[in-house]
């Protein structure tokens, strides 16, 4: 086990409308203390500990319209790659 007992984690989100991932982030930071580290077109990264990362998937899911969970990753190269991946594939079928 690494040295520190709260390990970060990211939560990869999409969102329909960009209302949407201002309330969800504007929430989450007032509710769990999250930090939003990085969004991009209809994606958006909350850095939380492993702790809560289960409340704030069960908030995002029951609380907020127009957003999916899409992973949950130790790193945020690991959920940066994953949005790539999602685009590229959406890309492709239009």
């Amino acid at each position: 086990m690494k040295g520190s007992p709260y390990r970060k984690r990211y939560i990869l989100i999409e969102f329909s409308e960009m209302k949407s991932a201002d309330y969800l982030s504007m929430e989450c930071r007032r509710i769990f203390n999250t930090r939003e580290k990085y969004r991009d077109r209809s994606f958006i990264i909350i850095k939380t500990d492993q702790f809560l990362k289960d409340q704030v998937c069960t908030f995002v899911e029951q609380r907020i319209r127009g957003v999916r969970i899409i992973t949950v990753s130790g790193t945020i190269k690991k959920c940066k790659r994953t949005m790539g991946a999602l685009v590229n594939e959406h890309l492709q079928i239009i």
